[in-house]
């Protein structure tokens, strides 16, 4: 995970407390300036502290809130959408709380896809340090004492003879060239056209794909609900959807609907031209738009393929987790293997020269 993406990870984390603040205190009367001061003073991030600090001083020389906000390039632009919505309609307090309701649930999907990674991250990492260690310190160690008795190598330990070799004479080299790589790729990813095609790819990969596929309907349905309580028209709705969506291949079909929807076709027609969606969310978009009700259909929506994606992601890490575990285990096998044979010919040199 990228380390700007961690960044705006913490960001919502704070957004979402923030928001939930604002909409209590504006309950209770107390005016917006006073309450952008109050709040920036309780946060206990450091950067949206600056950010509200900063808008609480353009507030007080004529500047709106939402104004102030789209000033800091850090603050996402569905939230400036909403607050800007909120001004005018004069229903800040309950966009407010949409927004917290909308940032607790992004939030809450992390946190759990978090957990579910630990172990088989955990799994995965202590295997190459076991491997590492046997590799690089206990096969040389044995292969010194073998050779001076005379003990003939089975092909499997003269296998792991060369690796360890390989590791311990050229490991720098190799870990050096990994990390350049990896960090060529990092630097390759930040390009726009390599993003865009990288996320197109993730679309096709095998479950993932689907996974993948599931989270984008997910942020699309949980977007276009906010943005619509928020009364935003359906184009500008559009457009803030498509930057929202993490998938920047999903994100940008999204984008390309705004002129579907501008040309005259329904928000469900121009959906169907997205082959990245579900068509349930299509044809749901479709009644939500036409009964009136898109805010409402649209948070059912998004909490029905949200379970759907943590469901789905789930029963992968089920499936990674033994598969994980027989893998350890073949290795562990393939290291006795390789190292009792041995000592049972070094034991059977001993016993012959005596």
């Amino acid at each position: 995970m990228s380390l700007e993406r961690l960044h705006t990870q913490k960001l919502e984390r704070a957004l979402q407390f923030a928001a939930s603040q604002f909409a209590a205190v504006l309950r209770v009367g107390i005016p917006l300036s006073d309450a952008v001061t109050l709040i920036a003073s309780q946060t206990a991030d450091k950067r949206l502290r600056r950010i509200l600090t900063d808008c609480a001083q353009k507030i007080s020389v004529g500047y709106s809130f939402s104004q102030s906000l789209a000033l800091h390039c850090e603050i996402p632009e569905i939230f400036c959408g909403a607050v800007r919505a909120g001004e005018t309609s004069g229903r800040l307090a309950e966009i407010f709380d949409s927004l917290h309701t909308y940032y607790e649930g992004r939030n809450a999907v992390r946190e759990k896809v978090r957990a579910a990674m630990q172990y088989p991250v955990f799994l995965g990492i202590l295997g190459c340090v076991v491997a590492a260690i046997v590799l690089v310190c206990l096969v040389p160690s044995m292969t010194t004492v073998l050779s001076a008795f005379g003990a003939e190598l089975p092909n499997a330990a003269k296998m792991l003879v060369a690796i360890s070799q390989f590791l311990t004479e050229k490991g720098w080299y190799l870990a050096a060239t990994a990390t350049a790589v990896l960090f060529g790729l990092a630097l390759l990813r930040r390009t726009k056209r390599c993003a865009l095609l990288l996320s197109k790819c993730s679309l096709y990969l095998p479950l993932i794909g689907r996974i993948t596929r599931l989270r984008a309907a997910a942020q699309f349905a949980d977007a276009v609900s906010l943005l619509s309580f928020a009364k935003l028209t359906l184009p500008e709705t559009l457009r803030v959807t498509g930057r929202v969506i993490e998938n920047r291949a999903v994100g940008a079909r999204v984008a390309r609907t705004v002129d579907f929807v501008e040309a005259g076709s329904s928000l469900g027609q121009a959906l169907r031209e997205n082959p990245f969606f579900p068509k349930t969310l299509c044809e749901m978009a479709g009644i939500g738009e036409s009964t009136g009700t898109l805010a409402s259909t649209m948070q059912i929506a998004g909490s029905a393929f949200g379970k759907e994606a943590l469901a789905l992601q789930e029963r992968m890490l089920n499936m990674l987790e033994p598969t994980l575990i027989v893998l350890v285990g073949l290795f562990v096998a393939f290291l006795v293997f390789s190292v009792y044979v041995p000592m049972f010919s070094l034991y059977d040199a001993i016993g012959f020269s005596m």
